[in-house]
């Protein structure tokens, strides 16, 4: 190849994360095997068959799923766990890429590539991330809800890591509850639907929360048996201002503040915690602050001590009636 052939070849790998595929041969109009010795030779990586990336700054899981998408033929779509984390929902680990290979095409023989071929695969389904051909936000939640249901061989509580890419999602705005309701609505027998359909039951009773920790810490009070309130609880106190408790027992008056800014914040933002706080619990209430080391105890201390407080607390309410 010639300077200017090596100057497009870069070029158009920059605007890939590197890869290149014998489809980009044939664009560039040079020979297959030039190409991937040319990458080779500026050290670059042999990914699958039929695709190379030269050396770069490049993000390792977005090239492999690029390249494992080109190396299994037109119309596949990265999905499942590894769309999640192309679609920025999640940063677990996502090895074999997984595949959705369009209906009329072959399955690939890939190393660490898991191809599905779903019975139907519409327009709707495809989108790309930064040129990278993935399955829409709703078919990725519904292929992911699939993966982890085949991963746990059968029924089994909601899975904490489904519920926190579906809020991620919705709070981003990259679907609603709305939508993917009515997604299910129209494909009730695919594999992963149940799954994802209990999750959104689940998040309409734990109610609207933007932490990731907050739905973490109810998670493992629904694993001791707790129901709190749906969502941050509006409390008006007796000056009439209006506070939100993260996590409250409203029948007991107990509330769990789960946000951290307490102990993390700015020196004006403690003291402003402090004086809610006192002004919540003038109002009757009792706080308590959670934190990780809570909510990973294996001693299970968080339940053991808000059990017997909830219990203290309505004999209380008992005896003041």
């Amino acid at each position: 190849m010639n300077h200017r052939q090596i100057r497009h070849v870069l070029d158009r790998a920059r605007g890939q994360y590197g890869l290149l595929s014998r489809h980009d041969a044939r664009t560039l109009n040079v020979e297959w095997r030039a190409l991937r010795a040319l990458a080779l030779d500026l050290g670059g990586t042999s990914w699958y068959r039929g695709t190379v990336q030269v050396p770069g700054p490049w993000d390792s899981h977005l090239s492999r799923c690029a390249a494992a998408a080109a190396a299994a033929g037109p119309g596949t779509l990265v999905s499942g766990r590894n769309a999640a984390r192309c679609w920025g929902l999640t940063t677990a680990n996502a090895l074999p890429v997984r595949l959705l290979i369009p209906p009329t095409q072959s399955h690939p023989r890939l190393d660490r590539v898991a191809a599905w071929k779903p019975s139907t695969l519409t327009d709707e389904d495809r989108a790309r991330v930064e040129g990278i051909p993935v399955a829409s936000v709703r078919r990725t939640l519904l292929d992911l809800a699939r993966q982890i249901a085949l991963a746990r061989g059968g029924p089994g509580p909601v899975s904490d890591e489904l519920a926190e890419v579906i809020a991620k999602a919705v709070q981003r705005k990259l679907t609603s509850v709305s939508v993917l309701r009515e997604y299910l609505a129209s494909m009730p027998s695919v594999r992963g639907a149940g799954e994802l359909a209990e999750t959104l039951d689940l998040m309409d009773r734990d109610g609207r929360t933007d932490s990731g920790f907050e739905r973490r810490v109810r998670a493992r009070l629904r694993t001791h048996g707790f129901t709190p309130a749906p969502g941050t609880y509006k409390l008006e106190l007796p000056s009439g201002r209006l506070v939100w408790i993260d996590i409250a027992f409203p029948e007991e008056r107990v509330g769990l503040e789960v946000d951290g800014l307490h102990w993390h914040g700015s020196p004006q933002q403690q003291h402003a915690d402090i004086w809610r706080e006192r002004e919540i619990e003038e109002a009757g209430w009792v706080i308590w602050r959670v934190s990780e080391r809570d909510i990973h105890d294996p001693q299970a201390a968080l339940a053991r001590y808000l059990a017997e407080l909830l219990r203290r607390r309505r004999e209380e309410a008992c005896r003041t009636s």
